[in-house]
This record gives structure tokens, sequence and C-alpha cells, in this order.
């Protein structure tokens, strides 16, 4: 049972967790359908606070416009 969790741990989990701690990746979690957990603020106000120092100003406003915020 320990060798399958832990195969489970190092195929599956390990991965996400990775993806987690990168921006990009935890924006693609944040705005994905599938992972609504993930998913404190909405879509785009999680996007704004992820990226905002990758973002230029043009483009930060350009989401908030869409946002209606």
């Amino acid at each position: 049972m320990g060798t399958g969790l832990a195969g489970r741990l190092k195929t599956e989990e390990l991965p996400r967790i990775e993806r987690l701690l990168m921006r990009p990746g935890l924006l693609a979690e944040i705005t994905s359908s599938r992972s609504p957990s993930v998913r404190c603020w909405g879509a785009v106000q999680s996007e704004l606070v992820l990226m905002a120092d990758h973002y230029t100003t043009q483009r930060q406003e350009m989401l908030r416009a869409t946002s209606g915020g």
C-alpha cells in the first residue's frame, strides 16, 4: 500500500504541486473550470494579483475593463 501511495504522489500530486508553485501554472489552475476549489476570487482578480509585476499597465487596464471593475 505504501508503494502504491508513493507512486501516486510521485506521478500525480508532486507534478501538480510544482505547477502551482509557478505563477503561470497557478493561474491556469485558477482560471480552469475543472478546479474551482483553487479559486478564492474571480479568475480576473486572481490574474491581476498574480501577474501584476509581469503585465503592462495597458494589459491590467484591459483585464479590469473585462471584469467590470
